[in-house]
C-alpha cells in the first residue's frame, strides 16, 4: 500500500482529485488558491478537461483519449497517494503557462 505524505492532508488530495474529474477542476480553482499543490492539480486539471474535447476528432482523437485515460489513472494514483505534484506531459507543461 501506498505510504501518504503527511505534507498533503486527506482533504488536500480530495480537492486535487476534483480537479480530474470533469467541470469540477474549478472547485480547487476557487477554493485553495492559497495551497500550491492543490491549485496547480486545478490548472492542469483546466487543460486536462479541455483536451477531453479534442477526443471527438476521429482517429488522432482516439489516441488522444487513451492518452488521457492513461494518465488520468496515474495523476489519480499519484494524487491519492499524496505523491509530489507531478507534470502531465503535454499536459502539465500547458498548465504551467497558464496564469489563473
Amino acid at each position: 500500500m501506498a505510504k501518504h505524505d503527511p505534507a498533503h492532508p486527506r482533504g488536500d488530495r480530495f480537492l486535487a482529485v476534483l480537479s480530474y474529474l470533469n467541470i469540477l477542476f474549478l472547485i480547487p480553482l476557487l477554493v485553495a488558491d492559497k495551497n500550491s499543490w492543490v491549485h496547480k492539480h486545478g490548472k492542469q486539471g483546466f487543460i486536462f478537461f479541455l483536451g477531453t474535447l479534442l477526443v471527438w476528432i476521429p482517429l488522432l482523437g482516439w489516441v488522444w483519449g487513451l492518452y488521457l485515460i492513461i494518465m488520468w489513472v496515474v495523476v489519480i494514483i499519484k494524487v491519492l497517494a499524496g505523491a509530489p505534484y507531478w507534470n502531465i506531459p503535454i499536459i502539465g507543461d500547458i498548465a504551467e503557462k497558464l496564469n489563473i
